[in-house]
């Protein structure tokens, strides 16, 4: 390892923990405050003297999103340059040395995609640059056939895909108002930024409803702050499941009824998920708004995700009925079919039931099970006779 001279004389006369962040018979990662500014102290190695910290500077952001399981612990000790401090049973530093972080072992640092705690399964190594002005979500293909040059057909498919998330994500906060697919076309405006290269990442700024693009009545369904609200709630919606459907794929708890819950999103996530044969290995999603998050998946995730879809896909059953009550408390409805029988619909996530009432004529489809009292549906869809969907895909 170099090292760096001018860091070569300790930082602080002790290293006290201000924030212990993992426990262990004694605090093995916590955060120190120094005369200059804090740093992040992770233990691996010990000597007859006390213990060896590889230590860099640190803020808030960093701790907060290691905390939250939103970055990896590896990359929260990311850093130009580090310090290795010795330190006695007292926190009294015995030995401070700076070093170049581009030397120091690898073997040292903790594992790839670990999170601070076992709980936050597999975690991005990376983290988005602070900027003055932040996209709102981000998409970011890696590996692969992806570079500093990509074929143009893989960029096209690539871009088209991610385009095709985007919309299943945003569009029912447009849909719930009966508009046509063509209208939501016009009307949904994801602003995109420039692509970036090496990989490819692609950012888009908040959406927006444009509703003067079609013809309305005079009538604005969705005031600009609604519609920011409604953007932000189902990008947060959307990022809570799949963080929670990336969660128990790798754990293999992908059940059927789980899967289903989320079928909305699973349906909007397989677009730009990676499999055997992709042109790229991994992809991360980035969200932008209330705090930072994160969700990574890679090649096996990405595998069993979309078999899971399959599976769910190919179970999907239409019914046409009559609603004939409606509980907002249990976000469940109920039909009745021509035939006399009835189904409890349950709406899965990012479905809401404000658009329906009692007496409306609608075809829902979705997981069926046939019950003695009362069918079950998970809802993944519903339309009007004409054929207007007005929740769900």
């Amino acid at each position: 390892m170099t090292t760096i001279n001018q860091f070569s004389a300790p930082i602080s006369a002790q290293i006290v923990p201000d924030d212990i962040l993992y426990y262990y018979d004694e605090p093995l990662t916590f955060v120190a405050n120094t005369p200059y500014f804090p740093i992040l102290c992770y233990k691996f190695d010990e000597t007859a003297n006390g213990s060896v910290y590889l230590a860099v500077q640190t803020n808030s952001r960093i701790i907060s999103g290691l905390k939250n399981g939103h970055i990896s612990l590896r990359r929260a000790l990311h850093n130009a340059w580090c310090w290795v401090i010795e330190a006695n049973s007292d926190f009294a530093v015995i030995s401070s040395n700076g070093f170049d972080m581009a030397g120091f072992p690898e073997e040292l640092l903790p594992e790839r995609h670990a999170g601070l705690y076992s709980h936050h399964g597999f975690v991005p190594d990376s983290i988005q640059p602070l900027a003055s002005s932040r996209p709102f979500m981000s998409v970011y293909f890696k590996g692969g056939s992806l570079g500093e040059s990509i074929p143009f057909g893989v960029f096209r498919t690539l871009v088209d895909e991610a385009y095709d998330t985007l919309r299943k994500v945003f569009s029912p906060i447009i849909r719930q108002y009966r508009f046509s697919e063509a209208s939501i076309s016009n009307i949904l405006q994801i602003p995109v930024r420039p692509p970036a290269f090496a990989s490819l990442s692609l950012e888009i700024d908040r959406p927006e409803a444009d509703f003067a693009r079609v013809r309305t009545n005079g009538l604005i369904p969705l005031q600009a702050h609604q519609a920011r609200e409604q953007f932000e709630g189902a990008a947060g919606d959307f990022m809570d499941s799949v963080s929670e459907i990336t969660g128990a794929a790798r754990k293999d708890r992908l059940s059927k009824e789980f899967a289903f819950s989320h079928y909305n999103t699973l349906n909007a996530l397989v677009q730009i998920t990676p499999h055997k044969g992709a042109s790229f290995d991994t992809v991360q999603i980035n969200a932008d708004f209330n705090g930072t998050s994160s969700v990574f998946i890679d090649a096996s995730t990405g595998a069993t995700i979309k078999e899971s879809f399959r599976e769910i896909a190919r179970e999907r059953h239409d019914f046409v009925g009559e609603v004939i009550e409606v509980s907002a408390r249990s976000n469940t409805f109920i039909i009745r079919r021509d035939d006399g029988r009835e189904i409890t619909c349950a709406m899965i996530k990012n479905i809401g039931i404000s658009t329906f009432a009692d007496g409306m004529k609608v075809t829902v489809s979705g997981l069926f099970s046939k019950r003695t009292r009362r069918d079950h549906l998970y809802v993944a869809k519903v339309a009007l006779p004409d054929g207007t969907v007005i929740a769900g895909s």
